[in-house]
């Protein structure tokens, strides 16, 4: 998938969610819809090529030198431990709970989506290495393929 298709599936759930609060309250809203859209892209921080990778590449770096790309962070025993570390330097720094809420739903959101493409991800890692899949969506560029992503992540967002 490319960071477009998942930065569109997070904005759709976190616009959908914080619909669902039934509230204008800024301070819950805002640092789950920022957290989902972080959260979506996140787990590509592992991949060179990937648009968080280029926002933050010294911890792209750091994370490429200990896991490989679809390594743990495409995992949901590494989206848990993210946002555990998260959850850490949220209480140093006054991080709102809702974000973490916002990045963990956003972080799911992605491995659903990486699900959906001819590499799966590891649903049972650590119990099994095996890579599982939904379907087999080729991913890539063009007008057509993104346009199979959008709506396959519209879907997802549902």
């Amino acid at each position: 998938m490319t960071g477009k298709a998942h930065l569109s599936a997070g904005t759709m759930i976190g616009l959908t969610y914080v619909a669902s609060m039934h509230s204008c309250d800024f301070t819950h809203s805002v640092p789950i819809l920022i957290g989902t859209m972080v959260g979506s892209l996140f787990p590509d921080i592992d991949s060179r090529n990937s648009k968080i990778s280029s926002r933050f590449r010294i911890l792209s770096f750091f994370t490429r030198l200990f896991v490989g790309h679809r390594g743990i962070l495409h995992t949901p025993i590494g989206v848990i431990i993210t946002v555990f570390i998260l959850n850490f330097i949220g209480l140093l720094f006054h991080i709102p709970n809702e974000f973490h809420i916002g990045f963990f739903t956003g972080c799911m959101c992605h491995l659903v989506q990486d699900s959906m493409t001819r590499q799966g991800i590891k649903w049972l890692y650590p119990v099994s290495n095996k890579s599982l899949r939904i379907m087999n969506l080729r991913s890539g560029r063009g007008f057509f393929c993104g346009a199979k992503e959008f709506v396959l992540s519209c879907l997802v967002a549902m």
